[in-house]
């Protein structure tokens, strides 16, 4: 599954008619805007991040609310977004 495939890449459908509640995510530190109650998968945040290597890791929390998940995802899986989600993403490349 590519990005384009993934459930959140409607942004601009729903910023347009301002039907859907939207959540604020944060990639490598760049804010983005998703709509609620939608998973946002690896290859999302791969893009997100503009780094092109399914061999990064993308790590996640919700700061200051230790109720909600924190995890890791890798490539094929994905997460349930929630506002404030924080995602990071580092290559695991070997040097």
């Amino acid at each position: 599954m590519n990005h384009t495939d993934e459930y959140t890449d409607l942004y601009s459908i729903h910023e347009s008619t301002g039907a859907f509640t939207t959540h604020t995510v944060i990639v490598n530190g760049a804010p983005y805007k998703v709509l609620a109650e939608r998973k946002l998968g690896f290859g999302t945040i791969m893009h997100r991040a503009a780094i092109g290597r399914a061999s990064s890791t993308v790590t996640y929390c919700v700061p200051g609310n230790s109720a909600l998940p924190s995890g890791t995802l890798v490539n094929g899986q994905s997460v349930l977004t929630c506002d404030g989600m924080v995602f990071n993403v580092a290559n695991t490349d070997a040097a």
